[in-house]
Formats: C-alpha cells, sequence, structure tokens
C-alpha cells in the first residue's frame, strides 16, 4: 500500500491528476447544461411546396406544415440525430467508459494470468520436489528391502549396520531439498509482487488518463485492489511457511519411523536367524540326505532286485507245474516232491539274503542318527551366538523345534525298517505257504488223475478182452459151422436122387441157419459189450468230474445221483436186440445164398423128374428173392466213440461172410 502511495505522488501522477481535473469540471458543465429543459422544434422545409397555395409564408409552414411533410421530417430511429455539441459530449463520456472497461478488464487478466503462472511455477515446484521425494524413497525402499525376511535370514550383522548408514546418510539431504522449496517459494512470490506492482501502476496511470472516475474514486479502486494483493501475499507466505514447517516435521517424523524400522529389522534378524537356523536344521532332517538317504535307497534297491529275483524264480517254478500236469506229463508223487523240495531251496536262499539286507539297513541308520545329533550340537551354538531369545526359551524352541525331529525321523526310520522286515517275513512266509498247499493240491489232484486214468484204462481193457473173446469163441463156433457146411454143400453136389437131394438140402439149409445164427449171436453179444462200455466209461468219467469239481471246490454240472430204494420195483424186460442195419443186410445175403442153393438144386431135379419136382414147387414155398437194398440218406452222425476190433481177429476162410466184422459205433452220451 505504501509502495502504491509513494507511487501517485509522483510527477507524473500529478500532471494527470490535472488533467483529470479538467475532464471533470468541463463534464460536470456539460452535465449541467444538459440537465435544462430542451425545446424542440421542427425541421424546416425549404422545398417548394406542391400545390395551390404557394404564398404560404416560412412561419405557417414552420409550424403548420402537412402531415407527410412532418412526418418524413422524422429521425428514421426516432432520436435526433443532428450533430451538434451534446452528441459530441456524450460520445466522449461513452468513449472514456470504455477505455476504462477495457484498462480495467486487461488488469484483470494480467493479475489472473500471474497468478496462473504462479500457481504454475509452484506446482513445478512442488512436483519437483515431490518426484525427488518419491526417487528417494525409492531409494530408501531399496535400501530396505535388504531387510525383508528372506533376504535379512541371510545377512550378517555388519550387513543390517550397513543399510542403516545408507537410509541415515539421505537425511540431510532431504532437509536440504525442503530449504530449497521454501527458497524457490519465496523467489516465486517476490517475482509476482513485482509483476502486480507494474501491473498496477499502469492500470492506475491508464485510469488518470481516460477519466472516467473521479480522482477519489481512483483512489478507492486502487486502494481495494492494493488491498486485496497485499492479503494474498501474506496469504500466500503464510501457506508456504505452514508447508515447509509440515515437510520439515514429516521428515523428522519419518527419520524416526526408518529408525525404528531399522530396530525391528535388527530385532527381526536375531530371531529370524534364530529361526533360520533351526529351519536350516529341519530341512536338514527332510532332506534327501537323511529322508530317503542314498546309501538307503541303493540297499533297498539291492534287496528289492535280490527280491524280484526271488519272486521271478517263484513264477518260473510255478509255471513248472504246466509241465508237469497232463497231457504233458504225469503227475506222481516223486515229481511233486523233487518240485516242492526245489520250491523251498529257494525260500531258505531268498530268507537268507532278505535278513543280510535288513541288518545292512540297520547299520545305516544308527549312523544317520548319530550324525543328526552332531548337526544339532551345531545349532545349539549358533543359537547362543544369535542371541535372539532367552535362554529357557531358546532352550524350549531347540527341544520343541528340532530335537523333537530328531527323535521323530529316527522313530519314524525305525518303524519303516521294522514295518519292511515284517512284510518281508511275512511275504516269505506266504511264499511257503502258497508252495505246501500248491504242492498238496498238486499231490491229490495227481492222484485223482492216476486213478481215473486206471480206471478208464481197466475198463477199456476189459471191454476189449470181452470183444476178444466173443470173437474168439465165435470163430470156433462158426469154424465148426463152417465145416459143416461144406460138407453139406459136397453132400448136396453129390446127392443122385430126389430124396437124397431133399434131405442134404434140407441139412445144407440148417448148416446155414446154423451160421446165421451164430453170427447173430456174435453180433449181439458183440453189440451189448460196445454198448455198455460208453455207458460204463459216462458213469467213471461222471464220478471223476464229480471228485474233481470237489476238489476244486466246484459245483459239478451233473444230475443229483438218486439213491435206490430198498425194494426197488421189478425191472421191466428188455426188448428184444434188433439187428442193426449191417446185420439185417448180412441177414438178407445168407437168405439170396440159400435161394441161389434151392435154385440149384431144383435144376439139377428137373431133369430126371420135372412134374414131380413142379409138384413139389408148388407145395413149398419159393425162396423170397434178394430185395434191393435202399440208399441210406446222408444225416449227421453225432460225436462217436470207436473201438476198432480188427487187429484181434483172423479172416474166416471158406465163408460168404465178410471175413471181419463192421466196427460198431455208438454215440457218446
Amino acid at each position: 500500500m505504501g509502495s502504491l502511495g509513494n507511487t501517485m505522488g509522483m510527477t507524473k501522477a500529478d500532471k494527470v491528476v490535472k488533467e483529470h481535473r479538467m475532464v471533470v469540471e468541463a463534464e460536470s458543465a456539460l452535465l449541467k447544461s444538459i440537465s435544462k429543459e430542451r425545446i424542440n422544434f421542427l425541421k424546416t422545409d425549404t422545398t417548394q411546396p406542391k400545390g395551390p397555395k404557394l404564398n404560404k409564408s416560412a412561419k405557417e409552414l414552420a409550424h403548420f406544415g402537412t402531415l407527410d411533410q412532418e412526418v418524413f421530417s422524422l429521425p428514421k430511429d426516432g432520436r435526433d440525430t443532428a450533430d451538434g455539441p451534446l452528441e459530441r459530449v456524450s460520445s466522449l463520456k461513452r468513449h472514456r467508459k470504455s477505455r476504462h472497461d477495457q484498462a480495467f478488464e486487461k488488469y484483470q487478466h494480467e493479475r489472473e494470468s500471474i497468478g496462473q503462472q504462479m500457481q504454475e511455477a509452484v506446482s513445478a515446484e512442488a512436483l519437483a520436489f515431490k518426484q525427488r521425494l518419491m526417487e528417494n524413497d525409492s531409494d530408501i525402499e531399496v535400501e530396505f528391502s535388504a531387510l525383508a525376511d528372506d533376504r535379512l535370514v541371510v545377512l550378517e550383522e555388519h550387513g543390517v549396520q550397513r543399510v542403516w548408514d545408507e537410509v541415515q546418510s539421505q537425511s540431510p539431504i532431504r532437509l536440504a531439498w525442503i530449504d530449497g522449496l521454501a527458497d524457490s517459494l519465496a523467489h516465486i512470490e517476490t517475482d509476482r509482487q513485482t509483476l502486480m506492482r507494474d501491473s498496477v501502476a499502469e492500470l492506475i496511470a491508464t485510469l488518470n488518463e481516460v477519466s472516467a472516475m473521479s480522482v477519489g474514486e481512483v483512489e478507492r479502486l486502487m486502494e481495494a485492489e492494493t488491498m486485496s494483493l497485499n492479503l494474498e501475499v501474506v496469504e500466500n507466505k503464510r501457506t508456504g511457511a505452514e508447508l515447509i514447517r509440515r515437510l520439515q516435521r514429516a521428515e523428522v517424523e519419518a527419520e524416526r519411523a526408518r529408525r525404528k524400522r531399522w530396530e525391528d529389522s535388527m530385532e527381526r534378524w536375531r530371531k529370524l536367524r534364530t529361526l533360520g537356523a533351526m529351519q536350516a536344521f529341519q530341512q536338514l532332517l527332510l532332506s534327501e540326505e537323511f529322508a530317503s538317504p542314498p546309501p538307503r535307497a541303493q540297499l533297498m534297491s539291492s534287496l528289492l532286485e535280490q527280491q524280484e529275483v526271488a519272486h521271478s524264480k517263484v513264477l518260473q517254478h510255478i509255471e513248472m507245474i504246466d509241465s508237469l500236469l497232463p497231457p504233458n506229463a504225469v503227475l506222481g508223487t516223486d515229481a511233486m516232491t523233487d518240485w516242492l523240495d526245489v520250491a523251498r531251496s529257494d525260500a531258505d536262499r531268498w530268507d537268507e539274503m532278505r535278513q543280510a539286507g535288513i541288518a545292512h539297513l540297520w547299520e545305516n541308520e544308527h549312523e544317520l542318527h548319530q550324525k543328526a545329533l552332531d548337526h544339532f550340537t551345531g545349532l545349539q551354538a549358533d543359537v547362543k551366538r544369535y542371541a535372539g531369545y532367552s535362554e529357557e526359551e531358546a532352550a524350549q524352541m531347540l527341544e520343541e523345534e528340532a530335537m523333537v525331529m530328531v527323535r521323530d525321523r529316527q522313530n519314524q526310520a525305525e518303524s519303516t525298517l521294522k514295518s519292511l522286515a515284517e512284510f518281508m517275513e511275512k511275504l516269505s512266509a506266504t511264499w511257503r505257504s502258497q508252495w505246501g498247499t500248491l504242492g498238496d493240491f498238486l499231490l491229490q489232484l495227481s492222484k485223482l488223475h492216476d486213478d481215473h486214468k486206471a480206471r478208464v484204462t481197466s475198463l477199456h481193457q476189459a471191454a476189449v478182452a470181452d470183444v476178444k473173446e466173443s470173437r474168439t469163441q465165435h470163430d470156433v463156433d462158426d469154424k465148426e459151422c463152417e465145416d459143416a457146411y461144406n460138407q453139406a454143400t459136397v453132400l448136396l453136389k453129390q446127392s443122385g436122387g430126389q430124396k437124397e437131394l431133399e434131405e442134404n438140402l434140407s441139412k445144407t439149409m440148417d448148416c446155414l441157419d446154423a451160421i446165421q445164427e451164430g453170427y447173430r449171436k456174435f453180433h449181439t453179444r458183440t453189440t451189448q459189450i460196445v454198448e455198455k462200455n460208453p455207458v460204463t466209461m459216462k458213469e467213471n468219467g461222471e464220478t471223476y468230474q464229480r471228485d474233481l469239481c470237489e476238489l476244486l471246490g466246484l459245483k459239478p454240472n451233473l444230475p443229483d445221483i438218486v439213491v435206490e430204494e430198498e425194494n426197488p420195483p421189478p425191472p421191466e424186460p428188455e426188448p428184444e436186440v434188433r439187428p442193426t442195419s449191417k446185420a439185417e443186410k448180412w441177414r438178407r445175403t445168407h437168405v439170396a445164398c440159400a435161394g441161389w442153393l434151392s435154385d440149384g438144386a431144383g435144376q439139377l431135379r428137373s431133369g430126371s423128374n420135372k412134374g414131380k419136382d413142379k409138384k413139389k414147387k408148388k407145395d413149398e414155398p419159393p425162396p423170397p428173392p434178394p430185395e434191393p437194398e435202399p440208399e441210406p440218406e446222408p444225416e449227421e452222425e453225432p460225436l462217436l466213440l470207436s473201438t476198432d476190433l480188427g487187429d484181434s481177429q483172423g479172416p474166416m476162410p471158406n465163408s460168404p461172410l465178410p471175413n471181419t466184422l463192421p466196427t460198431p459205433r455208438v454215440p457218446l452220451p
């Protein structure tokens, strides 16, 4: 304010005030003259009137002009546009007012511009200061990042102290930045005051030159502006001082916080190193060196390989059973005993290797336990050196966090080895038991199979022997019949008369009947033997199947055995055994042969007594002619059991019948 007053007291200001007073006095006189009552006059029309009245006076024309002339003489905008002294005064006043407003508006614009420039400068300084603090904070955080838990635990004590030295060295630098910010704000405010002083002086000169306001009004206006500017200066200085005070206080508090943070980190370092040592000890116990040591893994791998070899031998020995079972071989007590002896020998060798491997594992475990105790002694020394906890707390932590793991590892290892030994011992016992059980089962199976085979062989041999015996007896009987037939045939050929011929023919036919009856009986006996053999074999097979299923624990797929009653009803008579198709064919052949012989005898008799022979032929029935045998239709034959008897029978000489019997074929049940 004082500076502005001094500016107004200058010589130039006096001149401006004098001019302003002259303008004001002229304006006052002008306003006084304008305030008087005005007299309006119509505009005089000097043109010649058009009309009959050409001699009217000017006074009449002036006051009593025609209506249209008066209307046309009015100004277009309703105002008097005639240039005169008053119009120039009003225009001058408006011009001064316009210049006054423009000058004040320019001043306001400059004031706002200067304020905006000041704000931008202050913002730039504050932003630069903030950026430096942020970068410095980042550098400090980088230093403190070395005190993070994962990195702090690997530092030594001198490394933690070095972090604080680096952080503390930043405090003087940060305080210097705060002082520099205060100087920058003061310099910006000084520049603003200078610019505003020049702007106010220019405004006062312009307003005095324009003289749109009185000197008093200008002075009051400038006084208000000066007061407002001084208030802004004071407020800016107060705000800057408060900002610097807060920054310095915040820096002091930040310094204390950093110190506290570092002290906490140092305390945490002591505890973390203690806990880290314990964790390292725990990780050591959980590492491969103690949890799964290579020597133990190697011993177990070797023991596992030996077990696999022993198991492969077990499998190979079991696979040998296939070669001992039918039809590859015949089961026997000696073979099965040898098989069991080899199995027991393999089991004994495996037990020796198993016990030796378990003993080596126990030796390795004792060495590991002693090594763990040595590491625990080193851990106790480290905990005492770090001194992160009291002696009681350290002892309790060592017991709960370290020694417990030593005991747990030992107990777990011992439990594992005991379980391994028990498992392998149980497995060995299981192998022995399975071998013994399998051997007993095979012995029973072998005995059952041998008994069944012996019964089948016995039944088969008995059937073959019966067939051979029947054939032998038939050959003897048939030879007698054949000899008789041959003799009868010779006598028949030598017959000399009708009566002798008839007698010889009758004997011949009797011989043929005897031969045929012998063959029929032989066929009946052989058929009965052959048909009975499958039934007997079936019953024996069912018995073997029931015994085998009982041994295997299965239910046989056979009908239940019917228990015979104490007093069963008498059996029904068996139907007569009818000859098979082959036997019927043989019978027809015999009949045809007999008819042929009869025809031959008739031809012999026709030479001597033809009529008598014809009469006898009428009385005797003629032999039936041979009937053509129908072709059998092809049918699917079931699975048959054949008994070949061709090797046990020889040729039958001098017989019209085949020298071998057909092989009977009966279906299997």
